[in-house]
């Protein structure tokens, strides 16, 4: 719900405003129109300078205000560096794809926005104990969950989007340079539970490290080096609605072939097709786990995920999955693709 305080609208009066500044104490109130759609930004120096030159309070604000406001897309939340915008700029619409205004981000409450008082029954597990050897020589300088996207670590970037989605109890799968990513954590005051691989346990084998009783309902786990837009509230609900013990976020990935496909029987040509294009369902790294199933997995013992997923289907064991967009969805497992962001 947004303070009444912390809007205007761009017909109201320089007097009605003036208040609205007064009473939110941030030197600033944002403007929307009447369906909360972002229009602008209105600041006590805006209102200073019309006032020096004309004296009529009841004059509409239409023509002071500043047409461009600084604005998150709720999506871009837990990829930026929130403790430096919000000392830089008094107020931040939090906005959708239409520009409507979701809320606002002040000094007083942006810390809430990652740390909720209503606890989510899911804990969250982040991979990061492997080597980032497909990184190249810089993951031997820095362990990969600590390289940037936008001046800010991956394995942050995820521990915010879990966050985000009022997953409290975190704990994060360490092995390589473990001491870097605890320090880093330590640092900046990021709570998290270690789980310490003392050899590495593959990519599912750290789940055998959590005690099930400490687990409520379920675990979402995702690996370090992907980072996620989609809604992680509907991915749950549909976890749940379809009763699945275990679901796979996928999305489709696309592949042009650059060349002719030939399609032959017996060395004969039977039809002939131009570059076509390939779609496949793809495996995300995202996953929803109920605690029920981490009795399948022997503790110290390594595991990857595929292994786990084909153990569990030859138990019948409900295994659904979950279709995001491709944007919704971002690999950045290799070197080349960090230096894309």
């Amino acid at each position: 719900m947004i303070s009444n305080n912390l809007i205007t609208y761009p017909n109201k009066s320089i007097k009605y405003s003036m208040n609205k500044i007064n009473q939110n104490g941030f030197r600033g109130v944002v403007v929307v129109d009447k369906n909360y759609k972002l229009k602008g930004f209105l600041s006590d120096g805006d209102l200073r300078k019309f006032i020096l030159k004309n004296e009529n309070l009841n004059s509409s604000i239409n023509n002071i205000y500043k047409k461009e406001c600084f604005s998150l897309y709720k999506n871009d939340l837990f990829k930026i560096n929130i403790d430096e915008l919000i000392s830089k700029y008094y107020l931040i619409p939090v906005i959708n794809k239409n520009h409507k205004v979701l809320d606002i981000i002040t000094i007083d409450n942006y810390k809430s926005f990652f740390n909720h008082k209503k606890k989510s029954q899911y804990s969250g597990l982040i991979f990061a104990g492997g080597k980032g050897l497909r990184m190249g020589a810089i993951s031997k300088v820095i362990p990969k969950p600590l390289l940037m996207v936008n001046d800010i670590p991956l394995i942050e970037i995820n521990y915010k989007y879990l966050k985000f989605f009022k997953i409290q109890d975190i704990y994060l799968s360490l092995n390589y340079k473990k001491e870097m990513i605890k320090s880093y954590f330590k640092e900046k005051s990021l709570d998290a539970k270690y789980l310490i691989e003392k050899k590495p346990l593959g990519t599912a084998g750290p789940l055998g490290l959590i005690n099930e009783s400490d687990i409520s309902k379920g675990i979402i786990c995702l690996n370090c080096d992907n980072i996620f837009e989609a809604d992680l509230k509907k991915i749950i609900k549909f976890h749940e609605n379809n009763k699945n013990d275990f679901t796979i976020v996928t999305t489709i990935y696309e592949t042009n072939v650059p060349y002719g496909v030939l399609n032959t029987n017996d060395n004969k040509l039977i039809s002939i097709g131009e570059k076509p294009n390939l779609r496949n369902e793809i495996n995300t790294g995202l996953y929803i786990i109920n605690k029920k199933l981490l009795k399948f997995i022997k503790a110290k013992k390594s595991l990857n995920m595929n292994n786990f997923i084909e153990l569990l289907l030859a138990k019948n064991i409900q295994i659904g999955t979950y279709k995001i967009k491709f944007d919704q969805f971002r690999d950045y497992g290799t070197s080349s693709k960090l230096n894309l962001a």
